[in-house]
């Protein structure tokens, strides 16, 4: 690919990020708020999150990539809305170690964060590179981060 055309749609994706995002988290707050469920969000997201890995997968050309980052921002903006709510919503009510449990959810997602590029660096390496294995795994592991919310049984 091309410098220009790479730099045209890293351009592109910044802007649908943006905007994608910018539309979603609100929307998908507010239908949280009004359905009173979280749990199916979330789960939503991260697998609406596995699909748009696959379709970056399987990306032949730059508009099946940007379709499939695009699903990735909206599952990302969704996630956004719903799953701090969810979080605070397990904590017990008037449990005076509230801040205990945030702190438990801020380490989890920082962890993660963390592992990711280990994560990536080792698929990579041990393929030869592969971007497409690399994403087929992410897509992988993030379906089955779908499975983790099947044990919220608190919130619905």
């Amino acid at each position: 690919m091309a410098v220009a055309v790479a730099t045209s749609v890293v351009a592109l994706n910044s802007t649908l990020s943006a905007v994608l995002k910018l539309v979603v988290a609100p929307t998908a707050g507010w239908l949280s708020d009004r359905l009173g469920r979280r749990r199916v969000l979330v789960g939503c997201s991260a697998a609406l999150f596995a699909v748009s890995m696959l379709l970056i997968a399987l990306a032949q050309d730059v508009t099946t990539f940007v379709l499939g980052a695009s699903v990735g921002f909206v599952a990302y903006g969704v996630f956004l809305a719903v799953d701090l709510a969810l979080a605070t919503e397990v904590l017990p009510e008037g449990d005076a170690h509230g801040g205990f449990g945030l702190g438990l959810y801020n380490v989890a997602g920082t962890v993660s964060q963390s592992l990711a590029p280990v994560v990536a660096v080792s698929v990579l390496a041990a393929s030869g590179d592969s971007y497409p294995l690399l994403d087929t795994v992410a897509a992988g592991l993030v379906a089955a981060a779908v499975v983790t919310v099947l044990f919220v049984r608190s919130v619905r």
